[in-house]
């Protein structure tokens, strides 16, 4: 009988996402988007992410003083 073994490597995954907290005073003109706080992302090839391919969870009421909590997402 003929054989061949070989080796399979399995690495870490490279993705990840980076975004910034910030302060805005709460007013009827203050304007906030998801895409403000983004800094990037990549999959788990460490290719970049585009934010359209990046999922937002929580909302702001830039009206209102509070602590907003809002998580990025990428699968």
């Amino acid at each position: 009988p003929v054989s061949k073994t070989i080796t399979v490597t399995v690495v870490a995954s490279k993705a990840s996402i980076d975004a910034k907290d910030s302060t805005l005073p709460a007013g009827p003109n203050t304007k906030w988007s998801a895409k403000d706080n983004f800094t990037s992302a990549t999959d788990q090839d460490g290719n970049p992410v585009d934010f359209k391919n990046v999922q937002v969870e929580g909302q702001v009421d830039t009206t209102k003083a509070g602590h907003y909590p809002v998580t990025y997402k990428y699968t």
